[in-house]
């Protein structure tokens, strides 16, 4: 549709590397920065009100099938999740409404499968819809169904095909009925790319108006390239449709690394096309009790100033990223130049314009004099911000699944195949069919012992110039079982060891400088120890100038 679409991504192109492409979004939409909420388990409607203080403009929250659907099939929608939502439509807090779970009456209380059990769940969105018209206008069907722990009974033999059954079942319904509102689907928790390509083969494509996924994650960084492929995956099956973050958020040890962790993925995420996103949760929950705003005793965390800041930010229009490397997070706030957030891997920060600089609270802090990995937020007029001076040549954090990097396996033989992308039911990695579990992900890589021997990961740097490099790398595990004896780390020059170590509960840190030629190869191998287990190792490496 020529005319109506635009991408909102400058400069993401050259950040994200060859071939990658934005998410068309309407010119004219704000990127929404929502809150997932419980009321239907049982939260007070005072939280509301709080919602509202922090500057909340959507939530999401679920109905209850066995709820609303008596045994004898009535459907009412009385109940105190129902009043949330009438509530907070009356303080102008919109609603996306998630229909996930099941009923005992149908399949014997398993997520719907049968064609009955799907009619009546469609029955029963349709009905639910129409008991909160004409405020509620979105709604989400499926909440992380391509893992095990929400589908029951038949419909777990084929999660991505029975969801898009399931979808199409309500489409249909809500068309004959003649009841209009936006219908996400899927949920699925991480950029589910193997579950969503059958998904929307499936029928997906067809019946939804936008795909909902959860990309949880330990750092931000990369997020961008996996939408950018799930986008190449929508248009294989006719068109990109837009994308919402339905959940996104961490479990955090120390809450104060909430707010840099929220507005990183709030300019990715923006930058990259997604309608809206939605931070879990709005309260701490037993089960989750470092992740919420607030805590179980409804206090502010650092996190809600993050939020309030984030909102702020939104309010100057959709972040659109202008760093010119993966290494370089520039996002300004709409097109006025008047806010922005930088952080990144290093190199000198240049900026003009700036009235106030910003911590991710919104606390002043000192112009910064570096780019490092810790944001920081910029007001001002007609903001400039660029990087200039030495900035490393390469750092695994940022710089994942692009150049200037390559990966391989390497087996007993010493011979090395190249990696590619393999998509699954979660986060897609890179890796060889032949060698599961062997991969390379965006926070580190998991060698594989079998029968014929060891097999390691290799990610390789080809160095660009002659002269001394500094080479900077961790490697440590939180995977070490009582039976396993870690992994074993290499790092080569041309084949030559530099540097030798062992991942085993301590972690093993490396820094080395080295001398280089053009073209010379700088191999980081990681191998599996003689026992099975802790093969899996977390790694941040980065390589820089030392002249």
């Amino acid at each position: 549709m020529p005319g109506i679409f635009r991408l909102l991504c400058v400069g993401l192109a050259a950040a994200i590397g060859a071939g990658a492409s934005c998410l068309p979004v309407r010119a004219e939409e704000p990127f929404r920065l929502g809150v997932q909420t419980h009321f239907a388990q049982g939260w007070s409607l005072g939280l509301i009100d709080r919602m509202a203080a922090l500057g909340v403009s959507t939530f999401r929250d679920e109905l209850t099938w066995a709820r609303s659907e008596g045994a004898d099939g009535t459907l009412s929608f009385a109940g105190a999740e129902n009043a949330a939502i009438d509530r907070a439509l009356r303080r102008g807090i919109a609603p996306l409404v998630l229909f996930a779970d099941r009923h005992p009456a149908h399949d014997g209380g398993g997520t719907p499968a049968s064609d009955e059990a799907q009619a009546a769940f469609a029955r029963y969105v349709a009905a639910a819809v129409r008991a909160h018209a004409p405020g509620l206008a979105e709604i989400e069907i499926g909440n992380e169904f391509n893992g095990g722990d929400f589908v029951r009974g038949a419909f777990a033999r084929d999660p991505a095909g029975n969801l898009a059954r399931l979808v199409g079942a309500v489409r249909r319904r809500l068309r004959d009925e003649g009841l209009r509102v936006r219908l996400v689907c899927s949920g699925t928790h991480s950029v589910a790319i193997g579950f969503l390509d059958r998904f929307l083969a499936a029928g997906g494509a067809r019946d939804c108006d936008a795909i909902s996924l959860h990309p949880y994650r330990d750092h931000p960084e990369g997020l961008e390239l996996e939408l950018a492929r799930l986008g190449r995956v929508m248009e294989a099956h006719g068109g990109r449709l837009p994308i919402v973050a339905t959940e996104f958020g961490k479990w955090f040890d120390d809450p104060d690394e909430a707010p840099d962790y929220m507005l990183r993925m709030v300019a990715i995420l923006g930058a990259a096309g997604v309608d809206a996103a939605y931070w879990y949760a709005l309260v701490d929950e037993p089960w989750w009790p470092n992740m919420g705003l607030l805590d179980a005793d409804l206090a502010e965390k650092p996190a809600a100033d993050a939020f309030r800041l984030a909102q702020r930010l939104l309010a100057f229009g959709r972040p659109r990223a202008a760093g010119t490397s993966a290494r370089q997070r520039i996002y300004y706030f709409g097109a006025s130049r008047r806010a922005a957030i930088a952080w990144g891997a290093g190199g000198r920060l240049s900026v003009s314009g700036a009235t106030a600089f910003l911590d991710t609270r919104g606390r002043p802090v000192a112009r910064p004099a570096t780019l490092s990995d810790r944001p920081v937020v910029i007001l001002g007029k007609d903001l400039r911000i660029s990087v200039t001076g030495a900035s490393p040549l390469a750092d695994s954090r940022y710089d994942f699944g692009r150049a200037p990097w390559h990966y391989f396996s390497e087996g007993p033989d010493g011979r090395l195949r190249p990696l590619s992308w393999i998509d699954w039911q979660w986060s897609s990695f890179l890796g060889r069919p032949d060698l599961r579990p062997l991969a390379a992900y965006f926070d580190g890589v998991t060698a594989a012992l079998f029968a014929d021997g060891a097999h390691r990961v290799v990610e390789r740097f080809v160095v660009p110039a002659g002269g001394r490099l500094r080479i900077l790398g961790e490697w440590s595990s939180d995977d070490a079982g009582p039976e396993g004896d870690g992994a074993e780390v290499l790092v080569r020059l041309d084949g030559k060891v530099l540097a030798r170590g062992r991942v085993a509960g301590q972690p093993f840190g490396l820094d080395r400088t080295v001398e280089v030629r053009a073209g010379q190869t700088l191999d980081f191998v990681v191998g599996p120890g003689r026992a099975p287990g802790g093969d899996a190792v977390r790694r941040r490496i980065r390589i820089q100038r030392a002249d």
